[in-house]
């Protein structure tokens, strides 16, 4: 419990040193308008369709305004902790397993530390106007899956109030992105054949019910998503098109994430949770409960991967090394650890006599130690970059408050980009005028509420204390503290 403890401090403590970047600073500042409708209708027909992601961005932003960036990603991490527990202890009630409260919540902490943990950029993961989406779109799908283990378990209720909630949590859970849509589309047919083999036809009938409005719902989702006019402006603007042969190279290239995961020590969490799970619950049950654990993990293995490599690449939002978005390969990895957890507990429930409980214990403990070493590694470097970026963002801000108080026509700001290579969120460049994103300097200005009649000029000289230690990233025009100091 206390390494997990410590693993959860350090993803939240990526969330509570953020600060607005790129997209955040659009949306911060569209929510000062005083009419909230407006504000939808500018996130949502603008920038894409994903109706339920922009009701959290764009209530956040109103309630919070800037600090939206560290409330939303906490709560986001604790509703994934409190929902992955409903869930699990709904799935132990429909299997008539005892499961107390505490193991539950202990085991469901490790679960989502070694989820997250997995994330090709935690930053990414948790950015504002990442997060909304993409860890949204988890913790939704989490929830669906809850409300799927409580139809299992509550079979003698009404089939009617099962569809209508049904449709409504696949609609919702689809609304945040369509990868997850058409994942649970799948999951929802695969847990249709799963309860019709499994249960008598009286126990599920409402089961099935609900599990088949889940994908009605999840397609209505999609459809409203994929085709409305800011997804579709998004995908002219991103030149999206179908190409198979693309989709298959960018699978082959997203398989790196979960290289990195293997290479980091971070997926030694989900070894640790399989094991945890193993010792609390007991052994599965041999017959067609193990074969259809072993179905699922394959489920969660192959699903995710595949449709988050294809979407994304159909969908013209690939970066580079024909990879999808960091923040998007946390749905492809995030389910890689929970089936390395599935399949660690079927290992163990298959052959029992590999461990003993003390060994159990023990090697339970090397693998979280080993795991929060790599976690602990895999974050230091972020949220040293992080506080920098806090001190240099306060320079900034004071330093555009004076220009405009002085009433200069020319605004001198300084890029405050996130030393790290492992990021694809973006500030301002220390690159040339000319390779500037042009959306992000007109974020930029309406954030910092410099007028339009203004000109922003931006300083393309690093500062010399502005630096890392053999930390390039030359699409920032950031240089490492080595080089600029020889440049000297």
């Amino acid at each position: 419990m206390l390494l997990a403890l410590a693993g959860a401090v350090y993803i939240a403590l990526v969330a509570i040193y953020a600060r607005p970047i790129a997209d955040d600073w659009w949306h911060i500042a569209v929510a000062r308008q005083p009419d909230p409708i407006s504000q939808f209708h500018q996130t949502w027909l603008i920038w894409s369709d994903r109706f339920s992601g922009f009701v959290v961005l764009d209530l956040s932003t109103r309630l919070f305004g800037a600090l939206a960036v560290n409330v939303v990603p906490l709560a986001l991490l604790l509703a994934l902790w409190a929902l992955s527990v409903t869930t699990m202890r709904n799935c132990m009630a429909a299997a008539h397993v005892p499961l107390k409260m505490l193991d539950a919540a202990s085991l469901c902490l490790l679960g989502t530390v070694a989820v997250v943990a997995t994330s090709p950029s935690i930053y990414d993961t948790l950015w504002l106007s990442g997060a909304c989406f993409y860890l949204g779109a988890v913790v939704a799908a989490t929830g669906v899956a809850a409300w799927c283990a409580h139809l299992v378990k509550t079979p003698r209720g009404s089939r009617r109030g099962a569809f209508w909630w049904s449709l409504c949590a696949g609609f919702v859970a689809s609304g945040f992105h369509e990868v997850v849509g058409a994942v649970l589309i799948l999951a929802a047919a695969l847990g249709t054949v799963t309860v019709r083999s499994e249960l008598s036809r009286e126990d599920r009938s409402r089961a099935t019910v609900g599990f088949i409005a889940i994908a009605v719902g999840s397609s209505v989702g999609i459809v409203l998503n994929l085709l409305g006019s800011g997804s579709s402006r998004r995908a002219a603007d991103q030149h999206a098109h179908v190409n198979l042969l693309a989709a298959v190279r960018t699978a082959g290239h997203n398989l790196s994430f979960v290289g990195h995961d293997i290479r980091d020590g971070v997926l030694l969490l989900a070894l640790a949770t399989g094991i945890v799970a193993w010792d609390r619950l007991g052994s599965v049950r041999p017959g067609r409960s193990r074969v259809w654990l072993l179905v699922w993990s394959a489920f969660m293995l192959l699903v995710p991967w595949l449709a988050t490599s294809a979407l994304t690449t159909w969908g013209g939002s690939n970066e580079s090394g024909d990879r999808s978005p960091f923040r998007a390969g946390f749905l492809e990895t995030g389910s890689v650890a929970v089936a390395a957890s599935i399949l660690v507990m079927l290992l163990l429930s298959s052959f029992p006599q590999l461990l003993s409980r003390t060994r159990a214990m023990a090697l339970t403990i090397i693998l979280l130690a080993g795991g929060v070493i790599g976690l602990a590694h895999k974050t230091g470097p972020m949220l040293t970059a992080e506080r920098m970026r806090i001190h240099a963002l306060d320079l900034r801000a004071a330093s555009v408050a004076a220009q405009l108080k002085s009433g200069r026509r020319i605004i001198t700001v300084t890029p405050a980009p996130l030393l790290t290579v492992d990021t694809q969120v973006y500030d301002l460049s220390f690159a040339e005028r000319s390779e500037q994103r042009g959306w992000i300097v007109q974020a930029f200005r309406i954030y910092y509420r410099i007028p339009q009649a203004d000109r922003i000029e931006i300083t393309d000289a690093q500062p010399r204390r502005y630096c890392r230690p053999n930390v390039t990233a030359p699409w920032a025009g950031v240089q490492s503290c080595q080089a600029l100091a020889a440049d000297r």
